[in-house]
């Protein structure tokens, strides 16, 4: 049996920030007519700081108002505040810890900065403990974030594994195009609210949570 290793993506996969995310970019474009509905949020999806936020300035107009810069300072100052209140998603724990007792070697890749790793991390240490590598997206390591290869690609050289070997785990499009184009396995488990049609293309299995994922049949140890 070829070694396998699992790279997760972080918000909207492993644990349930994507709601608070929308407060806190909300939190500071409204006081300069802005609002981020979730049109407009499906399209940030894994996208990083700067590139994320520079498509809401140009979409909100805020261009006199707010540098993409600013709008991300803005966002994580106030997100920081919100991250206790963050849920891990279901099926979450049963996976990272079946796969953590089996021995395999598991990750994350993340859009996300390594600080604000740090606070989510602060109140769920439980989880974040049976990961053997954290890779944030200003890791300088990653050139491209996602849509890019470049995570995962990093990713899988951290455990010097080949990218054939890795499994990955996805909520947004844009992470799922960036492990497919590492040459990886990708499970999708999308937001409930999105068109599962672009997921069906392109991932290998689509899944409602990672409850439902079997883990035999991607050659990993079977639940016992």
């Amino acid at each position: 049996q070829m070694s396998k290793t699992v790279l997760f993506d972080l918000d909207g996969t492993l644990l349930d920030t994507e709601a608070l995310s929308t407060k806190a970019i909300n939190h500071v474009i409204t006081p300069f007519g802005g609002f981020c509905d979730w049109s407009l949020k499906k399209r940030l999806l894994g996208l990083k700081g700067v590139d994320w936020a520079t498509i809401v300035i140009q979409d909100q107009s805020l261009q006199d108002y707010l540098t993409p810069q600013q709008l991300v300072s803005g966002w994580e100052q106030h997100l920081a505040t919100l991250y206790h209140q963050a849920d891990i998603l279901p099926g979450a724990m049963k996976l990272i810890h079946h796969l953590h007792a089996k021995g395999v070697p598991q990750g994350i890749c993340t859009s996300s900065y390594y600080h604000a790793v740090s606070l989510k991390r602060s109140t769920k240490e439980d989880m974040f403990s049976m990961f053997r590598m954290i890779l944030a997206g200003d890791d300088e390591a990653v050139v491209n974030g996602k849509p890019s290869p470049d995570p995962y690609l990093v990713g899988a050289s951290r455990f010097n594994a080949n990218a054939e070997d890795c499994i990955v785990f996805e909520d947004a499009l844009s992470g799922v195009q960036s492990g497919k184009a590492a040459g990886m396995v990708v499970i999708a488990i999308p937001d409930t609210r999105l068109d599962k049609t672009p997921f069906l293309e392109l991932a290998d299995e689509v899944l409602e949570t990672l409850e439902d994922f079997v883990p035999e049949k991607y050659g990993l140890p079977s639940y016992d």
